[in-house]
């Protein structure tokens, strides 16, 4: 969780993408359990993905796949989180791979098996970026 700062900090970082890019929905909130959300540059270098845990579709679910949109096909892209001097690298993979297979956002519902509570609300703002 980030500290109040941090998350200035990150707005700052993603606000230019989220208010001129391009949106793509991955997801319906009202067929899923979580909703979704992509915002791309126009020169698809960079990119957010919104992810929301959906508190009114019930369900214990820990693995959610995400498919991208709008990304080249040929080449290579990486997701990131967190702030940027703090990023911690999720997964590479081709533009290809992430529109056609996806990534696995780990959404757990553990909290619920070990200690008899689970957060209904959470979260993930993840980074996408172009590898030279």
């Amino acid at each position: 969780m980030l500290s109040p700062k941090k998350q200035v900090q990150l707005y700052k970082e993603i606000r230019d993408i989220v208010q001129e890019g391009f949106q793509y929905r991955l997801s319906s909130v009202n067929k899923e359990r979580y909703f979704a959300v992509q915002y791309l540059t126009k020169d698809k270098n960079e990119g957010v993905i919104i992810y929301l845990r959906n508190p009114r579709r019930f369900g214990l679910f820990d693995r959610v796949n995400i498919k991208l949109k709008g990304l080249e096909d040929n080449y290579l892209y990486g997701i990131y989180e967190g702030i940027k001097d703090e990023e911690k690298e999720i997964i590479q993979l081709t533009g290809k791979a992430f529109k056609e297979r996806g990534f696995i956002i780990e959404d757990s519902y553990l909290d619920f098996f070990y200690n008899g509570k689970s957060p209904l609300f959470y979260s993930r703002i993840l980074k996408v970026k172009k590898i030279d």
